[in-house]
């Protein structure tokens, strides 16, 4: 069943507002120090960029597609091993940027794909997502696909909600040390 579209905006910036939170309780070096995220390699900047280069690279253009009546790129990339592979593209294609603007990239990726949302009528959210070429798999919803696409394993549009854990951790470590 598709999640209604005024709970995934909620969703949406409930996950967005927590990270947000977090974030701005670090510097600019401890949001970029790589190796503090999950026991990975990752920073709290990796992570801005993960989530916020989904929805900018991904969603945002999705939904104009969808729009036009397209099947969006994003639709065939969610393959656990496709995923992996985009999810390093995306990092690598930010680590050179400053953390303000990383920053900044995600709140405006994040902001603009929630506006995006917003725009969509209920027929439009509730329409079936063009299939892919020769596929006679399931019909999917807009809005199943998106809170696919912006989710967690079981948490439609918790996509934020998923990397919330991590970057507290390391907040709190940094408190306490201090």
């Amino acid at each position: 069943m598709t999640v209604p579209k005024n709970e995934a905006i909620r969703i949406l910036e409930a996950g967005h507002a927590a990270l947000e939170e977090l974030f701005s309780q670090l510097s600019d070096e401890d949001f970029s120090q790589r190796g503090t995220m999950g026991g990975g390699e990752w920073s709290a900047k990796d992570v801005a960029a993960h989530v916020g280069g989904w929805y900018e690279r991904y969603s945002r253009v999705g939904i104009d597609a969808i729009r036009r009546g397209e099947r969006p790129e994003f639709a065939d990339l969610l393959a656990p091993e496709v995923m992996d592979r985009v999810n390093a593209e995306i990092v690598e294609e930010w680590l050179e940027i400053p953390a303000a603007e990383v920053r900044e990239r995600y709140r405006n990726a994040e902001e603009g794909e929630i506006e995006a949302i917003r725009g969509l009528s209920e027929s439009e959210w509730e329409a079936d997502v063009p299939p892919a070429p020769g596929s006679t798999g399931p019909r999917q919803s807009v809005g199943d696909l998106l809170g696919e696409t912006d989710g967690a394993p079981g948490y439609p549009f918790g996509h934020a909600f998923a990397h919330v854990d991590d970057v507290r951790a390391f907040v709190e470590e940094l408190a306490a040390a201090d």
